[in-house]
Formats: C-alpha cells, structure tokens, sequence
C-alpha cells in the first residue's frame, strides 16, 4: 500500500479526535435518554469503527529510535585527520567570559568596591580590543571552548558559536550581559591559531534570546535548525557533524540534544580525564563523543 504523508495522518487524527469527542459527549450528556435503542447502538459502533480508524492511522506514522554507541574520547595525540570521529563540522554553545585562574581574575578576585570596577574596566576594554594577552583565554572559562574545537582540528572546516543576547527589562534596562562578546572572542581567538587558520567560524546569526526554560529550548533548536541547514548547503553530512553540548544552561543542553536527535549526529562534551586507577587528573579536560544511530521504523 503507498505511504501516506505525515501530514494526512495528522489532519485526520485530529478530526477524528474532535468527532470522537463530540460523539463521547454526546453517550454521556442528557441527549443519550432521547435516544431510541437502535440510535444508541448504532452511536456505539461509530465510535468503535473510528477508534479502530484511529488507531490504523498511527500505526502508518514512522516512529524514530535513537541508539548510543561507544563513547569516544578526543585529545590532541589522536587528532588525525584519517580517524572517522574527527568531524568537519562542530556546533557549540558559549558561555560569558569568567577570567577564573588567568592573571586578570586574580586581580578581580583580590579587588573590592572601586578596585573592582576598575578591573571590570579594564577586562571590558581588552573585550573590545581583542586584548588576549590580558584575557587569557586558555585559562578562562572559554578553554573548555578551545579544547572542543582543537580536538577536531585536522578535519574541521566551520564552527558554529550559539550565544545568547543581553536581556533587558520593559524599560530598556540591561539585566543580564549575554555571551554575544564572548563569542567572538573565541571566534576571533582560534582563527589565529596556525592548526586552524583554515575554518569558518560563524556567531553573527546565531544568537538566542534570554528568558524562561521553555521559551530557550525552542531558541536553541531553531538556532540548531539553522545550523544544520547551513552545513547540508555545504554538502557536510550528518555524521560529520558534531554538537558541544558542555556550555550553557540545562536548557540549553537540551536543546542541543534534542535537535540532534533527528540524524545521525554525535553529541560532544568536555569531560574529565582519568587515569588507570580510575582517580580524575586534575585539570586534564578532553572532548569526549556520544555517538547516537537514529533509525526509522
């Protein structure tokens, strides 16, 4: 029998739905007593033939599993180009700009009340410049970014940066500094790296508003939408793409996560290293892959 479209199935579930719940309404309201017995039976069997129709129309809608392969842990020892889990292809969320154990956050945690502000400043103005030697990125919170990227280095040929916008009140006020800065920073960072002088990144178009749980993972699956849009124009496939999932809200991971699920996409995220007995190295981080196999049946 020839497929019949998504679309169908839908419309005429759902019309279904609705006669089925008019009909209901009708046994259980005071129009049933009116009713002769033969009415009664025939209503009854009405219902029966569409809840069978029902049930056949969804059978014929195709149903998705997703399957989790071996985890597979990148680091730079293994960044070769001929390995297949090297991706051409990296999307990933950013996260604003926290200094932590870079020489400028020492000074922003030593510094109080006008000290502070004067190093907020001063980090703020070396945003703008693109000062890195005051940034110091590889020891911000943007390294986790650094690592995910350049574990894919021999391979990759666009990165996506997601982010998200300042939130201001009715009144226009700013609330809540978005991670837009941060990620061109990181964008503009690693295309000066010699290992990645040759990848696009891209983080104008790719931003998403602040705001409930809800509303972001919406934001973050459209925004991933787009992305993948993106990469089939440039003939990357699925399996050639892969989506950082370390940065963000748990929101946003999911977002991430779900609007990988639709193809065979892997989920990256930056995990922690073990040694052989098992005790976490510290501040070993590499990108770890979670291979997902999405078959319809």
């Amino acid at each position: 029998m020839q497929n019949i479209s998504r679309q169908f199935i839908f419309a005429a579930t759902t019309v279904i739905s609705v006669i089925f719940g008019i009909l209901l309404e009708s046994l259980s309201g005071d129009l049933l007593e009116t009713w002769d017995d033969e009415t009664k039976i025939a209503l009854l069997i009405t219902l029966g033939l569409l809840l069978s129709v029902f049930a056949w129309l969804q059978s014929r809608l195709p149903s998705t599993q997703a399957t989790l392969g071996q985890s597979i842990i990148l680091n730079e020892e293994r960044n070769d180009a001929s390995q297949k889990h090297i991706k051409r292809g990296l999307v990933m969320m950013v996260s604003p700009y926290s200094p932590q154990t870079s020489v400028i956050g020492a000074e922003l945690r030593k510094a109080a009340d006008a000290e502070k502000v004067k190093v907020l400043e001063k980090i703020e103005a070396a945003k703008q410049t693109l000062d890195f030697e005051t940034l110091d990125l590889p020891n911000s919170n943007l390294a986790i970014g650094i690592k995910a990227v350049k574990a894919h280095a021999s391979k990759l040929e666009v990165c996506w940066l997601l982010s998200t916008e300042d939130l201001h009140n009715k009144n226009g006020e700013l609330i809540k500094h978005g991670s837009f800065d941060s990620a061109r920073l990181l964008a503009s960072y690693l295309s000066q790296l010699p290992e990645l002088a040759n990848v696009e990144f891209l983080y104008e178009d790719y931003t998403i508003p602040q705001g409930v749980s809800s509303s972001i993972v919406k934001s973050i699956r459209d925004a991933m939408d787009r992305v993948f849009k993106d990469a089939n124009a440039l003939k990357i496939d699925t399996q050639s793409m892969a989506a950082d999932m370390t940065s963000g809200t748990g929101a946003m991971k999911l977002g991430m996560v779900l609007a990988s699920l639709d193809g065979n996409r892997d989920i990256q995220f930056v995990g922690t290293t073990y040694a052989e007995d098992n005790n976490p190295i510290k501040g070993e981080l590499n990108p770890i892959l979670y291979p997902f196999t999405v078959t319809k049946t």
